[in-house]
């Protein structure tokens, strides 16, 4: 009889995200869940729902973008917070994609 390997479980009881197929939607509900607090965002328009999430998604995406083109080692939120604080950051970030 073989053995299977061993899978660690999360608190959810569930297989970690690595050890699924799918890792990239669920890495992409973490970012934005991290970064925009998605889950505790309590609009109750379906369609403003939908317009909130394409913008999240559009933010994150061209951060990561600029990250991987810039060979950026800084994390996701502080590149998100220089956009905040620094006007030519966030041009920056939006043209340079």
């Amino acid at each position: 009889m073989a053995l299977l390997p061993f899978k660690p479980r999360n608190d959810s009881g569930t297989a970690p995200s690595s050890c699924k197929n799918g890792m990239v939607g669920e890495s992409m509900h973490w970012l934005l869940d991290v970064h925009f607090e998605e889950d505790w965002c309590r609009v109750e328009n379906k369609d403003v729902q939908q317009c909130l999430n394409m913008f999240r998604k559009a933010a994150i995406n061209l951060i990561k973008n600029f990250k991987n083109q810039n060979n950026s080692k800084a994390a996701i939120s502080k590149l998100m917070f220089e956009c905040l604080m620094e006007p030519q950051m966030i041009s920056r970030v939006i043209f340079e994609n």
